[in-house]
């Protein structure tokens, strides 16, 4: 049986993409097949991979009519995989040369593991290295923390290909998030390998407001899915609509609102608990740079901090 199959996505991935396929094709380990799917690329991106493809008979290339998003590609790659683990790639990270053969190694010597990520480090566009990404290792406390966060970069994942696990195709964004709380509610156990064996590439476009908010909402939905199955054996998933939060618009959102006016109720009286809570929510969804920093800072400190402050500005 085949050891390994390797799956990406490719959208519009011109730019980092040569560097990306050489990555995975130079690994130390090299008995794989290497699926990719072209999501129906504007940019030369296919032509990228058609080249390639025609010299390495281990990439298997297939194109999109219509872009269907990374959830639905991603789908379709696993439910053709023949190997005995599935990999993650990146149209835009590079792996490491080691990274194949330190995470098999990993799943060999760990059976009771169903899914191992891994470190990483950041790579900026130009090509520097940056700080580490060095999230927990150790399976029983993994466990605990998803319940409540993510602590698995996707892009690093390798699982067995022994049991159908799909991700949820209405998760637009988040969708590995809930793919992992999904292994959970299996009693599927998850690692992660303590080495960085990818760069990761980190794109100021990735973390705009608008996507960062709606993948938050996404991963509240994620957990409140697992929540629902914990207790009741089955959540609401089939009643999901995800337009609701894809359409959402950010700026006059009902929940902004509610929670900035949260925010003014602490200042009259003044309540430096509240602040702090209610102003913290509003930077997670809508990022720190904006006046409710301020409010986040000032609750550390009492009334007479608060109103002098308030006189200077």
């Amino acid at each position: 049986m085949l050891k390994l199959s390797v799956i990406m996505s490719v959208y519009n991935g011109e730019q980092f993409l040569i560097e990306s396929v050489e990555s995975v094709l130079n690994q130390t380990f090299s008995d794989f097949e290497f699926l990719i799917f072209d999501d129906a690329s504007t940019d030369n991106s296919y032509k990228i991979l058609y080249e390639f493809a025609k010299k390495d008979n281990r990439i298997i290339l297939y194109k999109n009519e219509e872009n269907i998003g990374l959830t639905k590609s991603l789908n379709k790659a696993i439910q053709i995989a023949k190997a005995q683990y599935i990999a993650r790639a990146d149209a835009d990270d590079i792996n490491l040369p080691l990274r194949f053969e330190k995470q098999i190694e990993f799943l060999e010597s760990n059976p009771h593991i169903f899914l191992a990520g891994s470190w990483a480090k950041y790579i900026e566009n130009t090509g520097e290295i940056g700080s580490l990404i060095k999230n927990e290792i150790n399976e029983k406390k993994i466990k605990k923390i998803l319940t409540f966060r993510n602590t698995i970069l996707h892009p690093t994942i390798m699982f067995r290909n022994s049991d159908i696990f799909l991700y949820r195709e209405k998760f637009i964004f988040s969708q590995d998030y809930d793919f992992y709380l999904q292994l959970l509610s299996s009693n599927k156990l998850m690692a992660n390998v303590p080495l960085a064996l990818i760069l990761y590439r980190f794109h100021l476009q990735s973390i705009s407001v608008s996507k960062r908010v709606k993948q938050r909402l996404f991963a509240q939905k994620a957990a409140q899915f697992f929540a629902e199955k914990q207790k009741y054996g089955s959540d609401s998933y089939d009643l999901f609509d995800p337009n609701e939060i894809l359409f959402l618009d950010e700026e006059n959102s009902i929940e902004k609102k509610v929670i900035e006016a949260q925010i003014y109720s602490c200042l009259q009286p003044y309540n430096a608990h509240k602040l702090r809570l209610f102003s913290r929510k509003y930077l997670f969804y809508y990022g720190i740079f904006n006046k409710f920093l301020l409010y986040y800072i000032l609750s550390f400190f009492d009334k007479k901090i608060y109103n002098l402050v308030k006189k200077i500005i």
